[in-house]
């Protein structure tokens, strides 16, 4: 008898152990780690964390996928690096790939320091497609002479609650761009870019940007003209607000020559 309940017990724990190694997280966190275009995917810590299967030593796309596999749908939070130092992709870029459904991925959190120079294909530091919706509060930057932060080809939504988007390049380099009919949320962070729209709108799509906060700032698009002028929202209140829902700035100020500057 006693060999009997020994055996069953034996049974039940292989069982449950072989079912420990095929269950998926639900909203996990995951952490990406590495440099020189090999990088790492681990579960729950950026150190001691469980390695994602197929992440190890890996490029930078092959781990998002390792990581798409693993979260199988399920809502997850992706961290760039250790949260201090950059995680450097170099030329690279990452896509967030909904597949044919639009449901491979759930609700994409995205934190930490990612920097890309990629500047070809997409020419994105992060592109995502097919449904995709992230949430970003993590500082994104794009240093390549096309390069753009977000790139969103989606019908979800891509909202920025923190962190920045940096963009360093040309015309091109959009800091976001919105291709699809997706939605574009800002509600907080700061959206950069040194000589291109910060925010560009190519569709129906529609952009939200929430002065909640007074003291977010971002660059963006006013009718092709204010690709340089940068708001300061912390301002807004004690300067009011004109008509068209612009933080009021004093003519003689350097900010209202500039922008006239660019509308001519």
């Amino acid at each position: 008898m006693k060999n009997r309940i020994g055996t069953q017990l034996i049974l039940l724990l292989t069982f449950l152990s072989a079912f420990a190694l095929t269950v998926h997280a639900a909203s996990g966190d995951y952490y990406i780690t590495g440099s020189s275009g090999v990088f790492t995917a681990l579960i729950d810590d950026p150190v001691s964390g469980t390695v994602v299967s197929g992440a190890s030593g890996v490029s930078i796309q092959a781990a998002i996928n390792a990581i798409k596999t693993d979260a199988a749908g399920n809502d997850c939070t992706i961290q760039f690096g250790n949260g201090v130092t950059p995680l450097y992709i170099g030329s690279a870029g990452i896509e967030f790939n909904g597949g044919a459904g639009g449901s491979d991925w759930g609700l994409i959190t995205l934190a930490g320091r990612l920097n890309s120079s990629n500047g070809d294909g997409t020419s994105s530091a992060i592109y995502h497609t097919n449904g995709v919706s992230v949430n970003s509060a993590a500082y994104i930057e794009n240093t390549s002479s096309s390069g753009m932060g977000f790139y969103s080809n989606t019908t979800g939504t891509l909202t920025i609650t923190g962190g920045s988007v940096k963009t360093t390049g040309n015309m091109s380099a959009n800091a976001v761009f919105n291709f699809a009919a997706g939605t574009v949320i800002i509600s907080g962070g700061t959206i950069e870019a040194t000589a291109s729209n910060a925010v560009s709108n190519n569709t129906d799509g529609a952009d939200s940007h929430s002065r909640d906060n007074d003291k977010d700032s971002f660059r963006r698009r006013n009718n092709g003209c204010g690709r340089r002028l940068r708001l300061h929202l912390h301002h807004a209140r004690k300067r009011g607000q004109r008509p068209d829902g612009y933080p009021y700035v004093h003519p003689h100020s350097r900010l209202r020559r500039q922008h006239r500057q660019l509308c001519i």
